[in-house]
């Protein structure tokens, strides 16, 4: 069997888990058809690291000079602003001192950092190498537009942040183990890191396999999480489940012997257990669900010889059309988005419309299922057959 490196620590991978083969760059969607239909395609190979548990894309490619263009705004999702508004709230009631210095990792176009300072925050540091992060101006907050690494942090005092914030980064980090030795270096002697990840136990029971692909390395569970931050010389204490990315984790970390151990930590390394997502038996049952959602879904779509409409232009878009071999079934995509509308969607260049195209004559497949509540009283609306996937194929009328 070959063996290749962990890049979370640096341990050996053990056999393949779960394959989405010939994925173009998700979420590469761009002004031509030509150059669409040349974006780089690699199969995603996902294994588990014999040592820290951690499951991961193997030899990903290097997908880094995607944020230095990337297009995907926070304050774009319907449901991450409401979440966001919570989760300051949250935060506020980890601390009284409102003064508290705070470092959020992947600020992307500031959301978090405005709720923050609206629960009264006022001594802030964003990071992030996207576009919307050189764009953001929030009085109390200073931005690095920047990966972060051992050189945008020297621009940083150790030890000094009260809290540090990931949401939904931490995928996406190489050298994931030595990122969490900087944040250590960082955070104050009493101080919490807060990081939110997609959990493997979500991603499995909610069969929201479309998060996979190149751009998110890793796939975390309580029971990785775990043995990373001991390696980083960190301490993994609490864990609470919330409900972003098909079901998540919000993991609290500090110093080693600084923080009570919560019971909840034992809890979701149990539920993880029960579920077997270390486990290739549980990867394989998902992979023959979704196999029996393919063949009826085409089956449909063959019988049926419709105008099919994409609904959702996402990089979660690009992984399920893939993975059900449907791209050349779908005459358009629609999105609420205007910066998506009139670019190309990756691979087979599908042209990307506003929602205003769509007629009684069409079809849509949501390809934005998780957001399907949203999405559907608009169809119903305007009389319009859709197509709900998952996590059950379901049709209207």
């Amino acid at each position: 069997m070959m063996t290749i490196n962990c890049l979370a620590c640096d341990g050996v991978l053990g056999d393949v888990l779960f394959s989405i083969p010939d994925l173009p760059l998700v979420d590469s969607f761009c002004n031509s058809q030509k150059d669409a239909l040349n974006i780089p395609r690699y199969s995603v190979d996902l294994r588990q690291c014999n040592k820290c548990s951690t499951i991961q894309i193997a030899s990903p490619p290097d997908t880094s000079r995607i944020y230095r263009d990337y297009i995907y705004e926070s304050s774009s999702s319907p449901d991450l602003s409401d979440h966001f508004s919570f989760y300051a709230q949250y935060i506020a009631s980890l601390t009284t001192d409102r003064k508290t210095k705070i470092l959020e990792i992947g600020a992307n176009d500031g959301l978090l950092l405005k709720k923050l300072a609206n629960v009264g925050f006022t001594n802030m540091v964003g990071i992030d190498p996207s576009p919307q992060t050189a764009q953001v101006d929030i009085k109390g907050v200073k931005i690095i537009n920047d990966f972060f690494n051992e050189s945008s942090a020297s621009q940083l005092s150790s030890a000094s942040f009260g809290l540090i914030i990931a949401n939904n980064c931490f995928s996406h980090i190489p050298n994931l183990s030595s990122t969490l030795e900087l944040c250590g270096k960082l955070l104050g002697s009493e101080g919490t890191i807060i990081i939110e990840v997609q959990s493997c136990l979500g991603l499995l029971e909610g069969v929201v396999f479309d998060y996979i692909y190149h751009e998110h390395y890793f796939y975390h569970s309580a029971q990785s999480f775990e043995k990373l931050a001991k390696i980083s010389g960190l301490e993994l204490y609490h864990i609470e489940h919330v409900p972003t990315k098909g079901g998540s984790y919000r993991l609290l970390l500090g110093h080693a012997g600084c923080h009570k151990i919560s019971s909840t930590v034992t809890y979701w390394k149990y539920r993880e257990e029960l579920a077997g997502i270390h486990y290739r038996d549980a990867w394989q049952l998902m992979a023959n669900y979704l196999s029996g959602i393919k063949k009826s879904l085409n089956q449909y779509l063959d019988v049926n010889k419709i105008r099919l409409i994409g609904y959702g232009a996402s990089a979660t878009g690009t992984v399920f059309m893939r993975y059900m071999d449907i791209e050349s079934k779908i005459d358009r995509i629609v999105d609420d988005n205007p910066k998506r509308q009139n670019l190309f969607a990756p691979g087979y260049a599908i042209p990307i419309k506003s929602p205003s195209i769509l007629g009684q004559s069409d079809t849509c497949l949501i390809l934005a299922w998780r957001h399907y509540r949203h999405i559907v009283p608009k169809l119903d609306e305007r009389r319009i057959t859709f197509i709900i996937p998952l996590p059950t194929l379901q049709i209207s009328g």
